[in-house]
């Protein structure tokens, strides 16, 4: 564990502690890790030996989907091993914008990753770097600009299979239509 990683942590320990499947998977003897401490996550590389062997049913059946309804019904979630069992996942195109010379890619809607895309376009309209990054000046932009890209994400997105996303007009590139699963 590295120093900024285990100060960062070490703030976490209050709420960590508050759920006894965080605190076992997150603390070592009620303590975050400390720098040069080694930390291991058993159940993580049990749920990804599982998938490493049997595919997506390693994730989406089994003791790992066991585990996601069992916290989710837990915490008042409808979720039920059925849904996890029947989902199927879709082979999507990115969306993409350029910054400052970058080309940038996200997942495409029904997802937040066009938000980031928008706030990119608004930033890159505002000489951050003779702001400097951390000044209030750049920090205002950048707050005004995750404000206007949320509130159009939560206006115009969702799930495109239901309703009509303006996709193109916030990434500079088209979409094009998802690849064939």
């Amino acid at each position: 564990m590295n120093q900024v990683t285990a100060e960062l942590w070490s703030h976490s320990v209050k709420m960590l502690s508050s759920h006894p499947n965080s605190a076992s998977t997150f603390l070592i003897n009620g303590e975050s890790p400390r720098a040069g401490q080694i930390f291991r996550n058993p159940d993580l590389a049990n749920s990804l030996r599982r998938i490493a062997e049997h595919g997506r049913d390693g994730y989406y059946k089994g003791p790992t989907a066991e585990a996601i309804v069992a916290i989710e019904k837990e915490f008042g979630g409808v979720m039920t091993a059925e849904d996890l069992a029947d989902f199927q996942p879709e082979r999507v195109t990115p969306i993409s914008t350029t910054y400052r010379g970058w080309t940038v890619y996200e997942i495409p809607p029904n997802t937040q990753g066009i938000a980031a895309l928008m706030m990119l376009n608004l930033m890159e309209q505002y000489p951050l770097r003779d702001y400097g990054f951390h000044s209030t000046r750049a920090l205002h932009v950048m707050i005004e600009a995750k404000k206007l890209a949320y509130a159009d994400m939560l206006r115009y997105v969702g799930d495109p299979r239901f309703s009509e996303i303006p996709v193109e007009h916030y990434s500079t590139r088209p979409m094009p239509p998802s690849a064939p699963s």
